[in-house]
This record gives C-alpha cells, structure tokens and sequence, in this order.
C-alpha cells in the first residue's frame, strides 16, 4: 500500500473531514493560491520570467530600472524595482521626441535590454519612437502609469543621484495619478481641485 506524500513545509498528510471527502482548512492553506497561476501566465506573457526594463523620466534625466513586471497586473500586489543606471542630460526635449533617440539614451537602454524584453515608458510618443527606432516592445497604460506615479513619489529614495526638483507639470500628473488610483479603489466623492 502506497504511503500517501507529504506536502512540503507539513510535517503530516493532508487532513479531510470524512463527511464531505474535504481537505480540512490545513490542508486548504498548503494549496497554491490563485494568483501563482495567473503569476505564471502573466510572466509567461511578459517574458524574461516576468522581468521587464522601466524607462523613468526624472526633472534631470533618465533612470533604467529592473521591475518585476507580473506585479503591474495582479492586485494589491507589491513591487519589485532596482535601479540599473541613471543619466542626466542637458536638454531631454533633444533625448527621445519623435525625429528619435539619442545614442547616449540608446545606449544605456540597449546595455540592460535583453531580447524580447519589454519596457515599460511613461509616454506613448516614447512608445512609439523606442519600437520605432530601436525595436524594442514597449509597455504604456495605466498600470504602467501608475508605477510612473509611484516612482515620482520615490524618486528621492530610488534615484538619489537626482538632485531636481519636480515642475508643476510633474505635480500635476501625480495628482491625476492619485485620482487613478483612489478611483480604482473606489473613492469618487473628491472634488476636482
């Protein structure tokens, strides 16, 4: 007769009420979530394990980070992000617009890019030039949005090198970045300030 298999981190075979043939409320928790499935799937979708590059746009400049990317579609989730590099430039309007990209931004992309690795950006005309130009697939909603807002909140803490100070323009999409997120929570009683 065949000794039934432990499950790992239990000492013991999983228990059931003889009743109704169901694995007791021990034996419920040492199940896999339902969110380590759609964890998988969404890695799977993302490619690189769910790693993906975020392009962070910052007063000075521009950072990389690395950012485990299943997070932005999973709620509640919590978020995993290094910072790779980060770069000043003296005027950003000549780094990224719609004629292309500058070799020094081109570079420090394609240092940490691995093939078929997507990047998230805040801006869809920075969408569209990066797959454009470099061809890279590029990640820009309002998840990716909202990560964007976050790291603005952080960006004394993940980017230290960043000595500017955000422009009203900045404050404002943070603004618009917390009414995204009190929205999806569902606070809609706030007047527009």
């Amino acid at each position: 007769m065949d000794r039934p298999k432990k499950r790992l981190g239990s000492s013991s075979p999983p228990e059931s009420d003889a009743s109704s043939g169901e694995p007791t409320s021990t034996a419920r928790e040492a199940r896999p979530s339902a969110r380590a499935p759609l964890a998988a799937v969404l890695a799977d979708r993302l490619g690189h394990n769910g790693i993906i590059l975020l392009l962070f746009e910052t007063p000075s400049g521009f950072a990389i980070f690395r950012y485990y990317g299943v997070q932005l579609f999973l709620p509640n989730a919590k978020e995993f992000i290094w910072l790779k590099k980060f770069r000043t430039f003296n005027d950003k309007s000549k780094v990224i617009n719609h004629t292309g990209i500058s070799t020094h931004l081109t570079e420090m992309i394609k240092k940490w890019h691995l093939p078929g690795q997507k990047l998230a950006v805040g801006k869809l005309e920075y969408k569209k030039a990066i797959e454009a130009r470099l061809k890279i697939p590029c990640l820009f909603n309002d998840e990716v949005l909202e990560v964007m807002w976050g790291l603005k909140n952080l960006m004394r803490s993940l980017v230290p090198e960043e000595t500017s100070e955000l422009t009203g323009e900045d404050r404002l999409q943070m603004s618009y970045g917390m009414k995204t997120v009190l929205d999806r929570y569902g606070f809609h009683d706030f007047p527009n300030a």
